[in-house]
C-alpha cells in the first residue's frame, strides 16, 4: 500500500440527505467509464485538481450506483468526510480509490469552518486503533480542524488506489 499520510484539496461542501441520483443525475449516466464526470462548478479541468468534499448528515443515499462514484473519482475527488455516509457508498468511494470519513460526534463547529474554506488539508493517522484509523481535516494552514475516523480495511484499500490494486498488491505479499 502506498502509505499516504496527507492530501490537500480544494473544497467542495455539500449539506444533509444528498442522494446519489442529485450527485450523479441518472440523465448523466454513459456506458464509458472514462466520461463518467460530475460537475462541481469548479474551474479547470478535473485531471488538474484534487477535491475533498465536506457534507452534513447522510451523504450518498439512494441507489448507491457505482457509477456515481467513478464519476466522483473522475471529476478529481480524492476524499469525502461528512457527519455520516451511506455504508454501501462508504465502501464503494474505498473501492475507487477515495478517502471516506465521518466526523467524530461534537466537531461541528469545526466542520462549519472547513465548509467555508477554499482549500483543505487531511492529515492521517494509522496508528489511533486496530480497526480504525483517524484524521484531522482542517482549513490548509490552520492548526485546528474536525477529527475523522475510518475504517483501518477501507483506508487501506483507498490507500492502494482501489480494490483492484489492493488486490494485487495482496497477491504479491
Amino acid at each position: 500500500m502506498k502509505k499516504v499520510s496527507k492530501l490537500t484539496g480544494i473544497i467542495k461542501a455539500y449539506g444533509d440527505n444528498v442522494n446519489t441520483d442529485v450527485i450523479h443525475n441518472p440523465s448523466k449516466f454513459t456506458i464509458s467509464r472514462e466520461k463518467l464526470t460530475v460537475d462541481l462548478g469548479l474551474a479547470g479541468p478535473p485531471e488538474n485538481r484534487r477535491v475533498i468534499i465536506i457534507a452534513g448528515e447522510n451523504f450518498g443515499i439512494g441507489s448507491s450506483r457505482y457509477s456515481t462514484v467513478l464519476a466522483l473519482k473522475n471529476s478529481g475527488v480524492v476524499a469525502v468526510g461528512a457527519k455520516s455516509l451511506s455504508r454501501i457508498f462508504k465502501r464503494n468511494l474505498a473501492c475507487a480509490g477515495i478517502f471516506a470519513f465521518e466526523f467524530v460526534p461534537g466537531s461541528g463547529g469545526e466542520i462549519a469552518k472547513i465548509s467555508g474554506a477554499r482549500t483543505a488539508e487531511i492529515e492521517f493517522d494509522a496508528n489511533v486503533a486496530a480497526s480504525h484509523c483517524a484524521a484531522i481535516i482542517r482549513e490548509c494552514g490552520k492548526k485546528t480542524g474536525a477529527v475523522c475516523v475510518m475504517d483501518r480495511y477501507l483506508f487501506e484499500i483507498a490507500g492502494s488506489g482501489g480494490m483492484v490494486k489492493y488486490l494485487e498488491e495482496s497477491e504479491e505479499r
